[in-house]
């Protein structure tokens, strides 16, 4: 190993050191996924939490604004349905790890330095592009399935992406819900952001796919 460390140019040296650990990132987080795990956000998984089949649904649509018409049009740019979300600890993660790796081999295979910082970087882009496209693939196969997104109120959650304080953006939150885990995009009128890791409740909905939450 050590002979194989000191064969490598400095250039060489960088790939593997950005390439080795962000490939044992994304084996943590395959395997937290196969096994259902992640609550500390690294699994890709949006998930709602089991109810106990008393909600009145018709409640939840009254006019103090969860589910009202309103909140629908503010977030119907939820980006669940629009767009890909290009940047998460998931998309960062394998544009390393596949930059990493494409440098070394194009280095080790004898191209040129500029070549391979070049064509690492490109497949690095490439590799956050289709992460993020099988990411919302699997929003919406979640958002398309049996999942009641309303029986998410009053459930507890674990923060993911940052949340914006005093509904600033949207950050992102994982559950448990319907046994099912999964991520849903999420506010908060906290007057502080919730940080990664952050317990918290859901407290409301709105729109058709992202929830209020509130620090527990």
């Amino acid at each position: 190993m050590t002979a194989w460390w000191e064969s490598l140019s400095i250039l060489e040296q960088a790939f593997a050191c950005i390439a080795v650990p962000a490939t044992i990132v994304l084996l943590i987080q395959t395997v937290l996924l196969l096994i259902g795990l992640g609550h500390d956000g690294q699994a890709d998984i949006a998930v709602e939490t089991d109810v106990d089949g008393d909600l009145d649904l018709d409640t939840a649509n009254a006019g103090d604004g969860v589910f009202g018409e309103s909140n629908m049009e503010e977030y119907a740019h939820d980006v669940n349905d629009h767009g890909l979300r290009l940047f998460s600890v998931r998309t960062i993660v394998a544009f390393f790890t596949v930059m990493g790796w494409t440098g070394l081999v194009i280095s080790r295979g004898g191209g040129s330095p500029a070549w391979a910082i070049a064509g690492a970087l490109l497949a690095g882009v490439a590799a956050m592009f289709l992460m993020a496209i099988a990411m919302r693939a699997f929003t919406k196969l979640q958002t398309d399935g049996n999942i009641d997104i309303r029986h998410a109120i009053g459930k507890e959650a674990t923060v993911y992406l940052t949340i914006p304080a005093q509904r600033g953006g949207m950050g992102k939150v994982h559950m448990v819900l319907q046994n099912t885990y999964s991520e849903w995009n999420a506010v908060t009128d906290e007057p502080e952001p919730l940080v990664f890791d952050t317990p918290v409740v859901v407290t409301a909905i709105v729109g058709e796919s992202t929830l209020v939450v509130a620090r527990k």
